[in-house]
């Protein structure tokens, strides 16, 4: 699953998703290297679960929260208001 828009970060990174065992606490993050975003998602989650998942992953990187002065638990805390 690529996703493709106009935005100013997709000119320079795209993206790709990968599925793997992560702890149950982790629905999925975000590795950026060499060009690419790619979403790592809970390959236990169900497909709704994925889903939302990777929706969330992609705000991240929509609001380019690789460059935020907010710490991780704060950028969280944004996202899900």
């Amino acid at each position: 699953m690529s996703h493709h828009s106009s935005s100013e970060w997709e000119e320079t990174y795209e993206t790709r998703v990968a599925f793997a065992r992560l702890p149950h606490n982790i629905r999925a993050f975000v590795v950026r290297k060499d060009c690419y975003n790619t979403i790592v998602i809970n390959e236990n989650l169900s497909q709704a679960g994925r889903l939302r998942a990777y929706r969330h992953e992609l705000e991240h990187i929509r609001e380019d929260d690789f460059h935020s002065e907010l710490t991780a638990g704060e950028i969280e805390l944004k996202r899900h208001k």
